[in-house]
């Protein structure tokens, strides 16, 4: 919309000034002197009266402190709006801007307003917003980046703000005015001195109607230039932002639908929904995974194994115990079924515990990641540990957790050469924690004791990794979905077993064609259950690995983008530092001779040599031969074709 002419400001304008708001009531009158009134505007139309006693006609300086040619510009003003025709803004001396100001409140669906001010307690659309200084949600303030103005008065959010949030704004305005006549009567008094003893105009009606909701997608325009493709996984099923070759797609499926996308895996996985819960997807079938209430986008694994047996339930007659007693499948799990067991400590002066051993399958010096299930019953720590299996007195490592907060408060480890790599813990619904833990143990060890022992202090005696105390007869927790993985630095999600080990099939996701293009702009936010290997988030490639574009999580805890090019390599750029679990945003631009790669914001790494491969494919979480899985979740992506954009860009996109 076309912001009309502004009303000339003339040192020439003199006292008084009338300002005069009115309505119309239709009002209908009874002999008995009883009336019924109807009134037909909801908010007023302002009358305005100004007077100029001196506007000169002169260019030349003879009236300096009226301006120059001030007749000219108020008469040419009048005449350039064709009388009442034309509207003009006026911006009122006393009334032009108001500070955190109420301009709605957010229903979770809305997301454009009008923005008005209040009077005295009267609260009205302002006719032309001429500038917006800050935004505010709850009293927060809103980067300029989460809205947008729309002229002449609409404020429009990319996401809707929750119900119940009050949306408040500083703002400056002005009235958008027409003449109230088509003729002005302009009087020369002395010689190139004139005055003007009345102007009359009057406001419009202000606009009622919010401006329509801004499009989500043009936050991530660069340079005015939409995505070829974008994708907010975190948002499927509540705002379902995807976007790909100028169309919007209504859900993910949609998406990957257009885009031919084929997902596979061959096995059931789980996964957190929205409630908390821990919920098993079919084969085949996408998982949107959620933490605490949080959506975190979708979770894509490479294949893994649990080499535990009875896994959830059995636990009785399946594991070996000490010092406690199991009543299996007795309480609610984290799956929302009654099959979680409750453990038991006995009243002796030792380590309460159940485990599995020896079990076989670790590799000389990789790491083993111990897993499960937790909830505080009346003891409220709880631990994890290996032992060697030719070793287990001398061969160890553990860690205590907290069941209320879910972090570590001990560990141990043994002095001959066992590394503690790594712990985590996740919260589920209704006071479910999935704790893991993660060591090394020297190479002469082939198999391990997997131990999960009750504790009833946060930091207590050890005998070797196994806290030690005197038990009660009644300190209890609840437990569930044990694992134990080789060669993982972290816990991959839960894979049920019983009679046997039992795999969980890696997830691939790939476009079966992509553009063939010779620059490009990448944009991924994920994370990743570890970071000490090297994990693919986004690869445009022909199908094989010897031309081929990628973002990854490198090994060394950094972010890359890689280049190859008939099997050589072009160009590779590392930039960041990479968190475990922690949602990473990475954009890269390329394009012949110029490769640039941003981490969460940060100054550009760039390269100035390089050729582009011809690409074909488009493929996340993986190379093309499914190598280099990515443990965790993609979050949003987004694509530009032949599109170098700027490192301002690159660092302003994450």
């Amino acid at each position: 919309m076309t912001t009309p002419a502004a009303l000339p400001s003339l040192a020439g304008l003199a006292w008084s000034r009338h300002k005069k708001p009115g309505f119309s009531t239709r009002v209908a009158s009874h002999v008995s002197g009883r009336e019924v009134r109807v009134a037909l505007m909801s908010y007023p139309l302002y009358e305005f009266e100004a007077v100029y006693n001196g506007l000169a006609s002169s260019s030349t300086a003879a009236f300096a402190s009226l301006g120059s040619s001030s007749l000219q510009s108020l008469m040419g003003f009048f005449l350039q709006l064709l009388g009442q025709a034309g509207v003009f803004l006026y911006t009122d001396p006393d009334d032009n801007s108001v500070a955190a100001q109420i301009i709605g409140s957010g229903d979770g669906v809305t997301q454009s307003f009008v923005m008005g001010r209040t009077l005295g307690g009267f609260t009205e659309p302002v006719g032309w917003v001429s500038n917006v200084a800050n935004v505010y949600l709850n009293g927060v303030l809103q980067s300029p980046s989460t809205w947008t103005f729309t002229a002449p008065n609409s404020i429009g959010f990319y996401s809707a703000p929750a119900a119940g949030v009050s949306v408040t704004a500083d703002f400056s305005f002005a009235f958008q005015c027409r003449f109230l006549d088509d003729q002005m009567d302009f009087e020369e008094f002395m010689s190139s001195l004139w005055k003007l003893d009345s102007m009359k105009f009057r406001s419009v009606k202000a606009n009622a109607t919010p401006a329509a909701a801004p499009f989500w997608g043009n936050t991530y325009s660069i340079g005015g230039t939409l995505p070829t493709l974008f994708a907010d996984f975190t948002t499927e099923g509540v705002a379902d932002h995807y976007y790909y070759n100028g169309a919007t797609a209504a859900n993910c499926a949609a998406l990957l639908a257009a885009l031919g996308t084929t997902f596979s895996r061959s096995s059931p996985a789980y996964y957190q929904n929205s409630s908390g819960v821990l919920t098993l997807a079919s084969s085949g079938v996408l998982r949107f995974d959620w933490s605490g209430g949080t959506a975190l986008g979708i979770l894509l694994e490479g294949a893994s194994t649990n080499s535990v047996t009875y896994s959830q339930a059995a636990f009785s007659s399946h594991w070996s115990v000490g010092g406690i007693s199991i009543t299996d499948s007795n309480t609610t799990g984290p799956d929302g079924t009654g099959d979680a067991s409750t453990v038991t400590d006995t009243t002796a002066n030792t380590e309460h515990q159940f485990y599995q051993g020896t079990i076989g399958g670790l590799t000389a010096g990789a790491p083993v990641t111990e897993s499960i299930f937790v909830k505080a019953g009346t003891l409220n720590y709880f631990g994890l540990c290996f032992q060697g299996g030719s070793n287990p007195g001398s061969h160890y490592a553990g860690a205590v957790f907290n069941l209320t907060t879910g972090t570590v408060t001990s560990t141990s480890v043994d002095s001959a050469g066992s590394a503690i790599v790594g712990t985590s813990a996740v919260a589920y619904g209704n006071g479910w924690w999935r704790i893991a833990f993660t060591a090394t143990l020297p190479s002469s060890e082939t198999s391990v004791y997997a131990e999960f022992n009750l504790s009833n202090s946060a930091t207590p005696t050890f005998a070797q990794a196994q806290p030690k105390y005197a038990g009660t007869g009644s300190g209890t927790v609840l437990v569930f979905g044990a694992q134990l993985e080789f060669g993982l630095p972290f816990a991959s999600s839960y894979i049920p077993t019983t009679t046997g080990s039992t795999s969980r099939a890696a997830d691939s996701l790939s476009a079966a064609t992509w553009a063939a293009i010779t620059a490009g702009t990448l944009y991924v936010q994920a994370d990743a259950a570890g970071v000490t290997q090297t994990q693919r988030l986004v690869q445009i490639d022909d199908g094989t690995e010897n031309n081929r574009a990628t973002l990854n999580f490198k090994s060394t805890g950094a972010g890359e983008f890689d280049f190859v090019k008939s099997g050589t390599a072009e160009a590779d750029v590392t930039a960041g530092a990479i968190t475990a679990n922690t949602p990473e945003q990475i954009a890269a631009a390329f394009q012949v001779n110029d490769f640039a790669l941003v981490v969460n914001g940060g100054t550009a790494a760039t390269a100035a040599s390089g050729a582009i491969p011809t690409f074909g494919k488009l493929r996340l979480g993986q190379d093309s031969g499914g190598g280099n899985p990515l443990f965790g979740h993609i979050r949003q992506l987004g694509v530009w074709n032949n599109l170098r954009g700027p490192n301002a860009n690159l660092q302003s996109l994450t």
